[in-house]
């Protein structure tokens, strides 16, 4: 619980803007696992490059052992735009390295013309955007954010993934104790599903800004992918460039 305490302590003496994002800049490590073999690690992180403007990037990376079947990293970058407490998607790009067809994705917000555009590929269309629609990765940032603001996530959220927008609704389920570098952490599960059987459960906790402490993905093949926090750093702050508008 040292650490927990040290983290907490160093999270209160940074002042807050009003137009920050509430959630701190971080830099987290997580071990993966598919059907309880390792099978290699996660980075998330969170980082403010403008007024306003955020990046929120994962870097899913296969160990050795697991490259032999399945020799694909997955980098993804969400930009978003926080402003007057709202959590605006921007951008989404994915890039797949290694493996026979990796494919890249992209996807844009145009909140003006009210549509995103869907890159997959060779694949390209166009989709109506949903009030407050995000990316599948930004989503999660998004529930830990709602809970943080509003003490609850919201009934559904849109999500735009691959060259579909889908309507996920949240389910709430129990609270649990899990072991971390950190020390001992409380996390309450939320979890949401398809028609297809693809379903994500994440385990957030309060205690770190409702953060992914744990997280289980049961993929359309009928695959058990696990997550475990290992590592969690906050991470310097930039400052804002001058004169950057948002």
């Amino acid at each position: 619980m040292l650490a927990l305490a040290a983290l907490l302590a160093a999270l209160a003496a940074r002042p807050l803007r009003a137009q920050d994002f509430p959630i701190p800049s971080f830099h987290a490590r997580y071990a993966v696992s598919v059907e309880g073999i390792h099978a290699g690690t996660d980075v998330l992180s969170l980082t403010r490059t403008g007024t306003h403007r955020y990046v929120y990037a994962g870097t899913l990376t296969p160990s050795s052992f697991f490259a032999v079947f399945f020799d694909r990293t997955y980098i993804q970058t969400s930009h978003f735009l926080f402003h007057g407490g709202h959590l605006v998607d921007l951008r989404y790009n994915l890039i797949e390295k290694g493996g026979g067809h990796p494919t890249d994705q992209t996807i844009v917000f145009d909140w003006a013309a009210k549509n995103v555009r869907m890159n997959v590929g060779a694949k390209r269309r166009t989709r109506p955007l949903p009030p407050g629609t995000c990316d599948e990765q930004l989503a999660q940032l998004r529930v830990s954010y709602d809970l943080l603001a509003h003490g609850r996530p919201h009934a559904f959220y849109f999500v735009a993934e691959h060259n579909h927008v889908h309507r996920y609704q949240i389910h709430i389920g129990p609270r649990k104790t899990f072991h971390t570098p950190l020390g001992k952490l409380a996390a309450t599960e939320y979890y949401y599903f398809n028609k297809k059987g693809k379903k994500i459960a994440y385990w957030l906790a309060p205690q770190l800004y409702d953060l992914i402490v744990h997280m289980v993905l049961h993929t359309n093949a009928g695959l058990r992918v696990s997550m475990s926090l290992k590592k969690f750093t906050l991470a310097p702050e930039r400052a804002a460039p001058a004169g950057r508008k948002s």
